[in-house]
């Protein structure tokens, strides 16, 4: 006898504010509550310590703001399921300040998110800042051949070339600066910090917002849940 079919609701939330600070597995652990709160029919593994099927996106690292962030939710096959219109409002009353469904929906298959993903969107909104001197940094790196970093792998020393992984780079608005960068996450993602550092711009007195996440496809770089889910709502 087959398993019945997965049935997989994926969201797309905000992570701002204070909540920013939390890292990512206590984030975990306040998905778990809030949709433990909801009612949300929840699936769970099978053995000893059963854990609720719960698939995040790629990790946001830790002060870092976002509003566009994803996890996969597996729902009990054989439990009724709260529908799409309603479990967004569901689930934003039991979600602690800074983090708001603002989308969700229904997956045909579970791609990894994690594997799926292939760039991010971000935002550095700077507190100050000379644009004529952002603007003369910007250049040079897109101008780059190749931008070698340090990085640490497996305890281990690596130096790699970011300068394919950046596609878009550009300083946005006047009295208010703001850095908007399109950054690969294959064969690994670059970071924000990564990117400010090789531009000799201060990390202090900044705000790094993700505000994408893209999957490419055969016509178009799409998020998410344009990719994979059969029935979207948004909040």
């Amino acid at each position: 006898m087959n398993p019945p079919p997965k049935h997989i609701r994926r969201v797309c939330y905000t992570k701002t504010g204070k909540v920013r600070f939390i890292s990512h597995r206590d984030l975990a652990r306040c998905w778990e509550r809030s949709l433990r709160k909801a009612g949300v029919a929840v699936a769970y593994s099978q053995g000893f310590s059963p854990r609720p099927r719960i698939a995040f996106g790629l990790a946001l690292p830790t002060g870092y703001e976002s509003t566009a962030e994803y996890l996969d939710i597996e729902l009990e096959p054989d439990r009724a399921s709260a529908p799409l219109e309603s479990f967004a409002a569901m689930v934003n009353e039991t979600l602690p300040s800074g983090m708001c469904v603002l989308a969700v929906g229904d997956v045909s298959h579970a791609t990894s998110l994690q594997e799926a993903v292939t760039s991010c969107i971000w935002e550095v909104r700077l507190a100050a800042g000379d644009r004529s001197a952002i603007e003369e940094s910007i250049a040079a790196v897109l101008d780059a051949d190749e931008l070698l970093i340090e990085r640490e792998r497996k305890g281990k020393k690596v130096v790699d070339n970011i300068r394919p992984l950046i596609t878009e780079l550009e300083v946005r608005g006047e009295s208010a600066l703001c850095i908007h960068a399109d950054l690969g996450t294959k064969p690994r993602a670059l970071r924000p910090d990564e990117l400010l550092r090789i531009m000799s711009i201060s990390l202090s007195d900044r705000v790094v917002v993700r505000t994408a996440q893209l999957i490419d496809t055969e016509l178009a770089r799409l998020d998410p849940l344009s990719v994979d889910a059969v029935s979207v709502v948004h909040a």
